[in-house]
């Protein structure tokens, strides 16, 4: 748990409560959930939910806070893929205190405790929402383009050489289109939910950022669904290609299947316990064999003239 005020243009960390503060908590002890809990009157299971990995962007308002989940876009290096984390944002209106929570630390978090962004005013509860979720959408921005450069890569490669890595690749960066583009509806409700309810008063000259967020978040999801579609025509393709080439590899194994049975039918004549021609003969046992071969490279010739093999 780390507590921040505004001192001029920069943040401070603090250590007690405060008027106009930001208390972030990253996988908070069940001790100091229970301190939060006490302190700004919040329901323990709201703030126990946000640290479930499953849990479900949403807005909700009680007697005295306000609730807003969202879901943040995050690398995950176990699987390789990127997947979403919820993120939780408690409006303590009485006492004028911002308070986010997550389970893990993450890049969204990491952006406004560095103190790199420009005009940060905790004090504007509203300019703070509005730039948190203008952030977030810009990670996502991020994410999607880096999962675009990762289909290139993927696509070159199985160009170079189909390989069942590149094709597990494909399908990873498959899952990560879907979980940031469920990720971003989701966020995309709750921004819809935040400016019809007026859930935090709004300032006039909040409006700009108002609009910003809402316009990069339709960027997005509008990215999302493009790359989506690039994705899933790159994989049709590669498995047109898979299923072309083994069915070039299984014509080629029965035609070659074809022109051994030749030989084999001739010596297999010869072997019958009967009279045949030339068997008598004390070369029969070259000519046959001349024979053979005679007729297997002019069925394969015939073939590869036809452009058959």
């Amino acid at each position: 748990m780390k507590i921040y005020k505004n001192n001029n243009s920069k943040i401070d960390e603090i250590q007690t409560f405060e008027r106009n503060s930001w208390i972030n908590l990253i996988n908070p002890t069940n001790e100091e959930i229970a301190l939060i809990s006490t302190n700004f009157n919040i329901n323990i299971d709201d703030i126990f939910s946000v640290l479930d990995e499953e849990e479900k962007a949403r807005v909700e308002k009680s007697s005295t806070y306000t609730l807003i989940i969202f879901d943040t876009p995050i690398y995950d290096l176990q699987h390789f893929m990127y997947t979403s984390l919820p993120i939780a944002i408690f409006y303590i209106e009485n006492k004028d205190v911002l308070i986010t929570v997550s389970l893990i630390e993450n890049e969204l978090i990491k952006i406004f405790e560095s103190n790199t962004i420009k005009d940060f005013n905790i004090n504007k509860k509203s300019r703070f929402l509005y730039t948190i979720l203008i952030k977030n959408t810009g990670l996502f921005l991020t994410s999607l383009q880096n999962i675009n450069k990762k289909l290139l890569e993927t696509e070159s490669e199985l160009k170079d050489q189909l390989s069942n890595e590149g094709l597990i690749k494909l399908t990873q960066l498959d899952k990560s289109l879907v979980y940031l583009t469920t990720s971003l509806k989701a966020n995309k409700i709750v921004l819809e939910k935040i400016i019809r309810q007026d859930i935090i008063k709004q300032y006039e000259e909040d409006k700009n950022l108002l609009e910003d967020l809402i316009i990069e978040n339709e960027q997005a999801l509008e990215m999302s669904d493009v790359y989506s579609n690039i994705l899933q025509r790159t994989s049709t393709l590669f498995s047109s290609i898979i299923s072309n080439n083994l069915n070039i590899v299984m014509k080629r194994l029965s035609i070659i299947m074809a022109i051994l049975t030749i030989p084999t039918m001739i010596f297999s004549f010869y072997g019958m316990n009967v009279i045949l021609p030339f068997q008598e003969k004390q070369l029969a046992t070259l000519f046959i064999l001349l024979f053979a071969i005679s007729i297997t490279i002019l069925a394969s010739y015939l073939l590869l003239k036809r452009r058959k093999f």
